[in-house]
């Protein structure tokens, strides 16, 4: 907090090294840090005029030796200022960690840019020097080549040699994402990363991820169908394992045109992959896919295959290999070469070099396009013959103008322009390359274009070359290609996962000259930095680190087909904002093809800043030349570029970040970003998209309205402007309020209740603000069904619940988990904590995969006696009990971990396993391969510890004993024949949940045991069943079975149940919860998977005469909503509808009515458009259903749409009551006192907020209905 200066010695390093003695009063700046491996502390100091680095070692901090000088190199148009150097891992990998350079550079920033500017640079550093990487790996071109001796006439060959990866599956994305279709069970998956639960152990795939299709077993079924490509090797070679099922466990090559598999391969009962090949030489130059097929449900019916690639060599039916075409040497004209010419280039040929007044032209080799030819007034394009994609990269050289979309080398695939590059305003060609991985298969043509008249109006081009690897130089790497982004520092001190850094958010050209008072200069953001391989080269990634959580106010989220060209108005009015705008790419149908968003704008726009994407540049832009004041210095009125293209979906995404008086653009996945200043009028305050050159499609964008940081302002909302039709007519409102569209993650909650008069519409916009503890991720589409109250992890997969326990006040939530990625495996104990079961902190894992060991679910509980001797009798333990899988082998044991800090962190028992595989096995007939699930609880009439394990497929559970937790012996087996009277066709018994209940209203008690089966429940798949009886510490005897109380829940989506343990006696409540999530990775959420279903109670009541299981939400609920709208004694008739004019998007409705005879009540929720989620009551048969065929999203599944029912009866006095919970993709309807349940999720628009309550064959009086809006 305070710093005392090092006086008695200072200075530790009085001047620069000999060499450089005259340069002392440009010594400066030192970046200082620990060098772990070296043991030694490093000091990086820049010699600002001399654009060098000179790097010291100490052991002390006092006395300093000089060991090496870095530069100059890459960007040297000013002085080099305030350096630093750290370590990034490359792709996430800490085995191929590169460091990078920050340098700031003044003058001499990005192109364009007037003044400062930060430039980066990757490379290596050994404890005394640092070496930049500054070429990609060179390969062997495969196109054109020349012999060594340039004056020779080219030598053509007629071969493509090399192999082709056709798809390696790596990468952390999904089938879909890979460019694969689809289907069945596959809808939604990902490449499996190797050994997937309960399968034994795969080996012989290649990289880290492979197809695997053991998914859900071998019930899993469904084909995955490539991209079309050209054959264009006569070789296919793959790796292949799995089931040996010919045409039905398989993989096939189908030629375009047939309906029939022209090669076929299967597994061999093995799960361990070899290579197979196709010689498919009679299909060279045909077009093809590659479709996996997994059709079976019985034994090995699954798949493996990875590596696909295309090898040997052979003439390209489609590309003319020869060099000239592509080289441009040896005589006649650019039709000879197959070129088509237009405008000014019909008929012209390739220049031998320097044209007709031009100025000396260098860096060609031979002949070259040089469109220099009547001056810089000639135009025209060039498209070559139209190729198959082959190879990675496309490498070339260029120079002449520099006019992106105007004068350009572009590559068009499908008629879209996808990669382009332009001169530097230079006569000498340089070399430049395309990444082109993602388009390998697919057809393309190179377009040279020349489209200006003016200044630098050519463009040169020479040896276009295909290639497995990039022969481009780095050249300079701009940290940001804004005008303000100087001076970069990181934070020391943090993880290097964790490396974040920040930046003078000003320009020494214009410092002193902005117009505030009576401060002066901001600071960027701080950014997450890591490094990614993108485009053959190591990349900076950044990403906004800031929690902006607590300063948000309100949401605006909109998915828009098509924005026609001009602008439209958004119902968003603010000075602060985070936006994330996505768009589809398109072809530019003028130089003025742009699309984007306007900001802080006035009516009249004449005040403005845009920010948008040039399509025939590829390059994002912030213009500001409207932006306020920006006279105050001449250069400051501009417009600003960074390169940027779309991702390989076809997409565009900006993060833009608002604030007063700048604006901060994020591209892409943060490989460019771009920060500007702006000093807007305060009236300045509406937002437009806006679009130009043509309409733009596809377009999504999420907004964030936030508050600021400094002067809170609780209770306060932004000024928005909205429309409301009413009859048809639109009317528009301004007023101080929060936006209408709502979103989970936000701070706020806003429901909109409208009603219609004659002559004037009222609206009231209920808004309540609250502190949110849940930290939120940026999500990476514009909407991701983020609930506003239901539990969800920070990022990534969540299934189950796992040792649920109160410690204290807090109830503590651990969930199956993986850290690192949105998909099944790594599995972990996630934690989080809550003090009133709705608002929910993010803790770190609390158990985590390690050494080959995943942590399966399990339970918790409190050693109170300290009878496992892992604590103290003053501070007994917690103890948490988990199963451990290895997925190299396929086998489950069961451990301990034990807390000594009231359940914060968790310690591993050393001498794990408490029981083992060999012990395991006379009582599994798998082995050991199947025994999962701890439920331990501490029974006191036996004194004994006790645990029951599941075991799977084998529908058995098995129950055991210990004295101390750490030694069990088995006890009694409990299976489907210990069960009078249960259903058949449920199998799959997990995730065992015991306790004694009290029958409400009397002195009876009774043990309940709950088992989660995987088939065999109402609504299909997984679901939760519940049995009475008793227990004696060894043995469970279950009570004969009623069917009409024995599944806890009629939906689809409640899985892997368990209870709160250690609840206070005077609180009582049995609290269960589950995931709710049947399908696996499918469902259509990009940062999460998996949701926990609301905390319900759980009681055994007298019904009807009848003990009968009850559930309904705990009441803490009630303290995290407020009232919206409410009805008493209303009579409902056939064709009157109520509640259609609440818009809200996550409520609890509590309803109480009853219906006429032969009536039906109908209950519409997230309605719009063709969207609606329905829930009725049929009086005739007491049915309870919920219908979600039309409730949205339901194609990411086959089991993701249909009815879901259950039934009860009216009470005595013809009363029915409904309970209804709705979030952002969840339903949970319970029915009577709370004897049947339905849960759902669902997927529907962000537009789908309405609701409607309307009843068919009778009318229903409504005795009382309430309607609570939940917030967050």
């Amino acid at each position: 907090m305070t710093w005392t200066t090092y006086d008695a010695v200072n200075p530790v390093i009085l001047a620069p090294p000999a060499p450089y003695a005259d340069q002392w009063k440009d010594f400066r700046d030192p970046f200082v840090f620990w060098h772990d491996v070296s043991q030694k502390w490093i000091s990086v100091i820049s010699l600002a005029q001399l654009h060098k680095l000179l790097i010291y070692t100490s052991t002390n901090l006092k006395t300093w030796t000089y060991v090496s000088e870095f530069g100059p190199v890459n960007a040297i148009g000013g002085v080099w200022e305030c350096p630093s150097i750290f370590p990034l891992p490359l792709d996430g990998d800490e085995s191929n960690t590169k460091w990078v350079a920050q340098i700031g550079l003044n003058p001499g920033g990005p192109p364009g840019v007037v003044g400062s500017g930060t430039q980066y640079i990757v490379g290596n550093f050994n404890g005394t020097a640092f070496v930049a990487e500054t070429h990609a790996p060179t390969s062997t071109p495969t196109t054109s080549t020349r012999s060594s001796t340039l004056s020779t006439s080219p030598t053509p060959t007629q071969t493509a040699a090399g192999n082709i990866t056709f798809q390696d599956f790596e990468g952390a994305g999904d089938y879909a994402s890979l460019g694969w279709i689809a289907t069945g069970s596959l809808i939604g998956t990902a490449p499996a990363q190797g050994t997937l639960g309960g399968q034994q152990s795969v080996t012989g795939y290649a990289g880290n991820r492979l197809v695997n299709t053991f998914i859900d077993v071998d019930i899993t079924t469904g084909t995955l169908t490539s991209p079309t490509f050209q054959i264009s090797r006569p070789w296919i070679k793959f790796l292949i394992g799995g089931g040996n099922a010919p045409g039905t466990e398989c993989i096939n090559l189908k030629i375009q045109g047939l309906s029939q598999p022209v090669r076929t391969a299967t597994g061999l009962n093995n799960e361990k992959l070899v290579p197979q090949s196709w010689d498919v030489t009679e299909f060279l130059g045909q077009n093809a896919t590659l479709e996996i097929v997994d059709q079976s449900t019985g034994s090995w019916g699954h798949i493996l295959v990875d590596q696909i690639r295309f090898t040997g060599s052979t003439a390209s039916p489609t590309l003319d290999f020869s060099a000239s075409v592509y080289n441009f040497d040896g005589p006649g004209t650019y039709a000879d070469r197959g070129w088509t010419a237009t405008g000014d280039l019909v008929g012209k040929s390739p220049a031998q070099g320097t044209l007709n007044g031009q100025n000396t032209v260098t860096g060609y080799s031979g002949s070259f396009v040089n469109t220099f030819i009547n001056g810089d007034a000639t135009t025209g394009t060039l498209t070559s013959p139209s190729f198959v994609i082959s190879e990675t990269s496309i490498n070339f050289l260029i120079g002449g103008g520099n006019a992106p979309g105007v004068q350009c080398i572009n590559l068009k695939v499908q008629g879209q322009v996808v990669r382009t590059s332009t001169g530097t305003d230079e006569e000498k060609l340089v070399p430049r390359s395309w990444d082109v991985t993602s388009f390998v298969g697919q057809f393309a043509v190179i377009e040279i274009v020349d489209g200006s008249t003016g200044g630098w109006g050519h463009i040169l081009v020479d040896e276009i070359t295909f290639s497995d690897s990039s022969n481009e130089p780095y050249g300079t790497s701009w940290m940001d290609y804004g005008p303000d982004f100087y001076a970069a520092a990181p934070f020391n001190g943090l993880e290097i996962a964790d490396r974040t850094s920040i930046a003078w958010m000003n320009n020494w050209q214009y410092a002193s000259a902005i117009p505030t008072t009576p401060w002066r200069s901001i600071f960027s953001i701080p950014r997450r930095l890591s490094l990614k391989t993108m485009g053959g080269r190591p990349t900076l990634i950044q990403k906004p680190v800031a929690d902006f959580v607590g300063l948000q106010k309100s949401t605006y989220t909109n998915s828009i087909n098509t924005v026609a060209e001009g602008s439209q108005l958004l119902p968003l009015t603010s000075k602060t904002l985070d936006i994330t705008l996505t768009f589809s790419d398109r072809v530019a149908s003028s130089s003025s093809s742009q699309f984007g968003i306007i900001l802080r704008a006035t009516s009249d726009l004449t005040q403005q800043t845009r920010v948008g994407y040039d399509f025939g540049s590829k390059r994002l832009f912030v213009d500001r030349t409207k932006s306020g004041n920006v006279g105050f210095d001449g250069t400051f009125s501009n417009t600003y570029y960074a390169p940027l293209v779309a991702a390989s979906n076809g997409k565009v995404t900006l993060r833009i970040l608002l604030d007063w008086s700048s604006v901060e653009v994020f591209g892409g996945e943060g490989e460019v970003t771009l920060s500007a200043q702006i000093f807007p009028g305060d009236n300045g305050i509406d937002t437009h998209l806006f679009s130009s050159g043509g309409s733009t499609s596809g377009v999504s964008i999420s907004a964030n309205v936030l508050g600021s940081a400094w002067y809170p302002s609780p209770g306060s909302s932004s000024s928005v402007s909205s429309k409301s039709t009413i009859g048809g007519e639109a009317s528009t409102r301004s007023t101080a309020t929060s936006v209408i569209a709502t979103s989970s993650s936000s701070s706020s909650v806003a429901v909109l209740v409208t009603s219609s008069m004659t002559s004037s519409v009222t609206t009231t916009l209920i808004t309540t603000s609250r502190s949110s503890k849940t930290s939120r991720p940026t999500p990476t589409g514009a909407y991701d069904f983020r609930p506003a109250y239901h539990f969800v992890p920070s990022l990534n997969w969540m299934n189950e619940p796992n040792g649920l326990i109160k410690i204290g006040p807090t109830w503590h939530l651990f969930y199956q988990h993986n850290p690192t990625g949105n998909f099944w495996g790594n599995l972990s104990w996630g934690h989080a904590t809550s003090t009133d079961l709705v608002y929910w902190d993010h803790k770190p894992v609390a158990i985590s995969s390690a050494n080959g060991i995943q942590a399966f679910t399990g339970t918790s509980y409190f050693d109170a006696s300290n009878l496992s001797g892992l604590g103290t009798s003053a501070n007994p333990p917690y103890l948490a009990f988990y199963t451990g899988y290895f997925p190299s082998s396929g086998v489950q044991d069961q451990r301990l971990a034990y807390s000594q800090d009231q359940g914060q962190t968790w310690i591993k028992y050393p001498d794990n396993p408490i029981i083992s595989q060999v012990q395991e096995s006379p009582h599994d007939i798998t082995n050991g391969l199947e025994t999962r699930d701890p439920k331990v609880f501490f029974h006191t009439p036996s004194s004994q510890w006790v645990m029951i394990l599941a075991h799977g497929g084998q529908n058995k559970l098995t129950f055991w004993t210990s004295s101390d937790t750490k030694s069990w012996t088995w006890k009694s087996d409990f299976a489907t024949s210990n069960v009078p009277g249960i259903p058949g066709g449920i199998n799959g018994w997990e995730v065992p949940e015991i306790f004694e209940l009290s029958v409400d209203g009397t002195t009876q008690k009774k043990w309940v045991l709950i088992v989660t089966p995987a088939t065999g429940s109402p609504a299909g798949g997984n679901g939760i069943f519940a049995l009475t009886g008793s227990f004696n510490g060894t043995v469970f005897t279950a009570d004969a079975v009623d069917t009409s109380n024995f599944w806890l829940d009629y939906g689809r989506d409640f899985d892997g149940v368990l209870s709160w343990e250690n609840v206070e006696a005077t609180d009582g409540r049995r609290i269960l919860a589950s995931v709710m999530n049947s399908y696996g990775g499918n469902p259509p959420t990009n940062t999460y998977k998996g949701i926990l279903s609301f905390p319900r109670t759980l009681q055994l009541k007298l019904v009807n005469g009848k003990i009968r299981f009850v559930q309904m939400p705990v009441s803490e609920l009630d303290l995290a909503s407020v009232p919206a709208t409410s009805l008493t004694n209303q009579n409902l008739a056939p064709g009157q509808t109520v509640l259609d004019n609440i818009h809200s998007r996550s409520y609890d409705i509590r309803m109480t009515f009853i219906p006429a005879v032969g009536s039906t009540l109908s209950l519409a929720v997230r309605k719009g458009g063709s969207q609606q989620t329905v829930i009725k009551y049929v009086q005739s048969s007491g049915q309870l259903s919920v219908d979600r065929t039309a409730s949205g999203n339901t194609g990411y599944d086959p089991a993701a749409g249909g009815i879901h029912s259950a039934s009860f009866q009216a009470a005595s006095d013809g009363k029915v009551q409904l309970r209804v919970l709705v979030d952002e993709s969840s339903i949970e309807v319970f029915g009577g006192q709370g004897e049947v349940v339905i849960s759902d999720l669902i997927f529907p628009d962000v537009a789908s907020d309405g609701l409607a309550l309307t009843t068919s064959g009778g009318s229903v009086l409504l005795e009382s209905l309430d309607l609570r809006t939940v917030y967050f």
